[in-house]
């Protein structure tokens, strides 16, 4: 996880600028958003699950109001 905070674009894109990372030594994958400020992590996933699974978690924030 530290290497994603000194490399945070190293990772594929998985979709739509939604980036997947291993994690080492245990069977998950992490899926993030690189900010201009921080990473924001969309989802923690068992790569035994069906690679689209993640999705269903990932729900895209409301456009904010303006005023």
């Amino acid at each position: 996880l530290l290497y994603l905070a000194e490399y945070p674009e190293s990772a594929q894109v998985a979709h739509r600028g939604i980036r997947r990372a291993n994690v080492p030594r245990f069977p998950y994958s992490l899926y993030y958003l690189v900010g201009a400020e921080a990473i924001e992590v969309i989802a923690c996933v068992h790569m035994s699950r069906h690679p689209g699974a993640w999705r269903s978690k990932f729900k895209k924030p409301a456009p904010e109001d303006e005023p």
